[in-house]
């Protein structure tokens, strides 16, 4: 047999080299070992982690809440300081407890709706004005702040529209002839109910106005004049 070690002819039933000493059986049992630990070490492979991802699920959770948290605080704009000399209006009633004004505005010679009627009704006491307008078939619709004392006062403009306005129900009652002559007085000065407009917590209160026309027709001149003049019949 040949020398595992040095190479040197032995005899096949020698215990060890005569050449390099070398021990047959133990020189073969050292190889085996060696064998069987890298035979050992490729079938393990790497070494792989096994331990539980939660832990660094959880540390990336607390990361992420850092930099939202952070971006959330930082990129507010700062809020303004209060401007003292900035009035803002108070805060409007509870609906329930509100005055709400309803009705219609018409044409007072016509008796037709006055469609973008501009309605204001004033506060008396504070000078407060709120606005109003009628729709396409003269119906307005306004929510106000009772008053401690006494009501609002309302006035009305359109561009055809003169101007001077009464109670409709006061001018319901009226002749042709008679509202004609209504145009030749001064503003006509309702009583202090038609002047004052109180409401009623809780309850609309309606107040139709009936205004006198200021694009009268060639023929309505004419009658007007005549109404004025004395000439017209009441009609």
């Amino acid at each position: 047999m040949k020398c595992p070690n040095c190479g040197f002819e032995a005899p096949d039933d020698a215990a060890e080299c005569r050449k390099c000493q070398v021990i047959f059986k133990k020189h073969g049992e050292s190889a085996v070992n060696k064998a069987l630990k890298q035979h050992v070490a490729r079938a393990k492979g790497p070494v792989k982690d096994t331990s539980s991802p939660l832990p660094r699920l959880f540390i990336m959770f607390l990361i992420t809440a850092a930099i939202y948290f952070y971006l959330e605080h930082t990129q507010k704009p700062p809020v303004p300081a209060a401007n003292p000399a900035v009035q803002t209006e108070p805060a409007p009633a509870p609906l329930e407890n509100q005055w709400k004004f309803e009705g219609r505005v018409l044409d007072l010679l016509r008796d037709k709706p006055i469609s973008g009627a501009k309605l204001i009704f004033s506060d008396p006491n504070t000078g407060g004005r709120f606005p109003a307008e009628t729709d396409f078939d003269g119906y307005y619709s306004l929510d106000l702040k009772p008053l401690e004392r006494g009501g609002y006062e309302a006035q009305i403009s359109h561009p055809d529209l003169s101007g001077q306005w009464y109670d409709a129900e006061y001018a319901a009652a009226l002749t042709k002839t008679q509202r004609y002559q209504l145009s030749g007085q001064v503003q006509f000065r309702a009583p202090e109910e038609w002047a004052r407009h109180m409401g009623k917590a809780g309850f609309p209160t309606k107040y139709n106005f009936a205004i006198f026309p200021a694009n009268l027709t060639e023929d309505e001149k004419k009658e007007q004049h005549d109404a004025l003049s004395g000439k017209g019949a009441r009609s």
